[in-house]
């Protein structure tokens, strides 16, 4: 997604969350055109590029005032973005964080004790994740790793092998497969999170 639609969908993304309380949006760009021919090749460097910020993202939000609550969201690659910025928090941060993955680009182990982002779930108050098994393009997924690669979150949903019981309560997967069809679609990924309850209550309660 380059810059100047990232602006337009995040002049979307701004309405269909409004309803959501006050609230302050940022949204978070980073070079995600394609650049390279071929499909993998390229995957694969957005994917570099996209884990390059996970820390760039954990020091803005340790920038943030001791307390604040935050609401991050994720579609597609940009899971390895909001993954990697929790990941790189410290273990007692004071921040209050929620965390939303649409269509997660991410292995499907990411998140279980031996993971890449093992301690990411621990840094946030709720963790929820989108999933939509007939995803089109994450079908793709585990071609980036070898003809028997893992499966990506997005579609096959998460494993927190491993994980201690207070993390894993604190995961809520919902399956928006009659949502979405197919597609692999932010805005539809979008307002399929704004129209449910869990995503409601992930913006708005502090239960």
């Amino acid at each position: 997604m380059s810059y100047s639609e990232s602006k337009h969908y995040g002049k979307i993304a701004a309405g269909l969350v409004d309803k959501t309380g006050e609230h302050r949006l940022v949204i978070w760009s980073w070079a995600a055109e394609k650049v390279l021919c071929g499909i993998k090749k390229d995957a694969l460097l957005k994917i570099r590029r996209a884990d390059a910020q996970g820390p760039v993202l954990a020091s803005f939000l340790q920038k943030l005032k001791p307390e604040s609550k935050a609401v991050l969201g994720g579609f597609s690659l940009g899971a390895n973005v909001v993954c990697g910025a929790l990941q790189n928090l410290p273990d007692k941060t004071s921040l209050r964080i929620r965390t939303v993955l649409l269509a997660a680009a991410i292995d499907s182990g990411s998140l279980s004790v031996q993971g890449k982002y093992s301690g990411a779930v621990s840094k946030t108050e709720k963790f929820l994740i989108y999933v939509n098994p007939d995803d089109w393009v994450l079908r793709f997924y585990p071609l980036l790793k070898g003809c028997r690669g893992p499966e990506a979150v997005g579609k096959a949903g998460v494993s927190l092998y491993g994980q201690p019981a207070q993390v894993r309560q604190k995961v809520k997967s919902v399956n928006i497969q009659s949502s979405l069809g197919t597609e692999h679609a932010f805005l539809k990924s979008l307002k399929a999170f704004t129209a449910d309850k869990n995503g409601i209550n992930l913006m708005t309660t502090d239960d």
